[in-house]
């Protein structure tokens, strides 16, 4: 009663996994992000070029945080008022950021899981750095993530393994 039908969530599934590849397309294609639509309008900026599906959360003050692949690494960006910041390198290795999903934490600041070099990472800004740790060591891990912070602040983050299978 009040709550969502399977139905509901299934067509929002489907909504999201559309958005999702469009941007992906766009990033693809090299023209950015999809910026902010007003009422019949879209406005295309151009924020960095790579490859993967994109993530995009817009904090409280309004605020746009952007996070992607780029040159084989996670790329961070922001927009306010004044437009898009520079592109950020969030981790100084060239292993991943083929499949990230960026959040907010209490403080406002970017958190960002990734994937890197088959495994699952996460990155947190605190100020003008950012700190990286592994979550998960497990080979194929963090495909197809998304991620959620609770109230008190924990990150719950929820994947996809690829299983790697050999013959001989």
């Amino acid at each position: 009663m009040g709550g969502k039908q399977s139905s509901d969530v299934a067509c929002s599934g489907v909504i999201t996994l559309c958005w999702s590849l469009i941007l992906a397309l766009l990033f693809f294609l090299g023209l950015g992000l999809v910026s902010a639509g007003s009422e019949y309008q879209w406005i295309i900026e151009t924020v960095g070029e790579g490859l993967g599906i994109p993530s995009m959360i817009r904090a409280s003050d309004g605020t746009l945080h952007a996070c992607f692949r780029i040159d084989d690494s996670v790329g961070y960006a922001y927009r306010d008022n004044d437009g898009w910041s520079d592109v950020e390198r969030v981790d100084p290795d060239n292993l991943g950021g083929a499949y990230v999903k960026i959040g907010l934490n209490a403080a406002g600041y970017p958190v960002i899981a990734y994937q890197k070099a088959d495994y699952l990472w996460v990155a947190v800004r605190a100020a003008e750095r950012w700190t990286t740790e592994l979550v998960v060591d497990r080979v194929g891990s963090g495909k197809l993530l998304d991620l959620a912070i609770d109230p008190s602040g924990r990150y719950h983050i929820v994947y996809a393994i690829q299983e790697v299978w050999a013959s001989y």
